[in-house]
């Protein structure tokens, strides 16, 4: 059997082409396949283009969800993506020794300092208020800025749980200290919600002002976003 195989394979080995093959005259269907064969090509590699495209688009979408589960900068990079969804131009701040999360101004020039927190199995705690304070505070003597911004406690408490069976995200020493300074607090879970919303309806700047309205207007709460 092995030697049937081997003479029958021997049968279809083929004799390459001599080099003088080339200018032989051909057949039309030849070239007509030739042309077809190249614009397959090109829709090939124009498709993997589109497709590379379609993927980095889907990643920077679904980085979005980093807002239920980040921490540290990974979690500050997400809200300031998701606040310039909301119409906010949004940065962090680095000078010296001053560094701020999120310096945040709405289109109106409302001005706020923001501060953003992760937490793995626990609420997110007063101790991130010292550096909102004093980070309000130093914006402050900044020769550009003539009266103190909002402050904004941005919160991932119990990262690791699903949302929905999340308890209070914000202690209570953390909500009695927000009243104190008027600060507002921001569930990231909530916040993902509104941003799903905005993906969805990219024109809906009505619901944009109605978020950004209840960020600014809220003072010493846990800011609820206009969602039913």
């Amino acid at each position: 059997m092995i030697a049937i195989a081997d003479a029958l394979a021997s049968e279809k080995k083929l004799t390459p082409p001599p080099e003088w093959i080339a200018g032989t005259p051909k057949p039309r269907r030849v070239s007509q396949l030739e042309e077809t064969i190249k614009e397959i090509g090109d829709l090939i590699t124009e498709l993997g283009q589109q497709k590379t495209a379609a993927i980095v688009e889907q990643s920077g979408v679904l980085a979005y969800t980093h807002l239920l589960y980040e921490s540290g900068k990974p979690l500050e990079d997400v809200i300031e993506r998701s606040l310039v969804l909301l119409g906010y131009k949004a940065e962090n701040y680095r000078s010296g020794a001053l560094k701020i999360d999120h310096i945040i101004t709405s289109p109106e020039g409302f001005r706020m300092i923001g501060e953003s927190e992760g937490k793995d199995n626990a609420a997110v705690a007063i101790a991130k208020f010292r550096q909102l304070e004093s980070n309000i505070n130093e914006d402050l003597q900044r020769d550009e800025v003539a009266e103190p911004a909002k402050g904004v406690l941005f919160g991932n408490g119990f990262r690791f749980t699903e949302p929905k069976e999340r308890g209070e995200e914000f202690t209570e020493k953390c909500l009695v200290n927000a009243k104190r300074l008027g600060t507002a607090l921001v569930k990231t879970s909530d916040l993902y919600e509104v941003v799903v919303r905005i993906l969805d309806n990219p024109a809906d700047e009505e619901f944009k002002k109605k978020c950004r309205d209840a960020i600014e207007g809220t003072k010493g709460a846990v800011v609820i976003f206009p969602l039913d």
